[in-house]
């Protein structure tokens, strides 16, 4: 009986491990874009937005770091962040589109993809 249940026993262990690893990937990469979207909407955009781009890519730079800080690796990773709206509520779209490697191979590789909009703090 043990040598017909352990073959079972094993793919839903193997799955289990998967599927969790999935899900701690996806939840520390939403995690990491909501932290660093909004780390980089306290920054000052200076008068008339002067210095917007460079907040852009500061952003780009905490998310990556907050990316890494939780074990994901972003080699590959595409990380976007663009304006939306007008004043008084600009705000920041952050995306990031990663690439999940299985550990056991039960779940298919795929690309996980993480949105945060945090309005900025500074508007003038």
């Amino acid at each position: 009986e043990f040598a017909l249940t352990l073959p079972l026993f094993l793919l839903l262990f193997s799955a289990v491990i998967d599927f969790g690893w999935l899900f701690y990937e996806q939840s520390a990469l939403d995690g990491a874009i909501h932290d660093g979207c909004r780390k980089g909407a306290t920054l000052d955009p200076g008068v008339n937005d002067v210095n917007m781009d460079s907040n852009k890519d500061q952003t780009r730079t905490y998310i990556r770091n907050y990316i890494g800080q939780n074990g994901i690796t972003c080699d590959n990773c595409m990380v976007e962040v663009s304006e939306l709206y007008s004043y008084p509520a600009t705000s920041f779209r952050c995306q990031v589109n990663n690439d999940f490697h299985s550990l056991v191979g039960l779940v298919p590789d795929m690309s996980l993809r993480g949105i945060a909009v945090v309005r900025l703090e500074l508007q003038r």
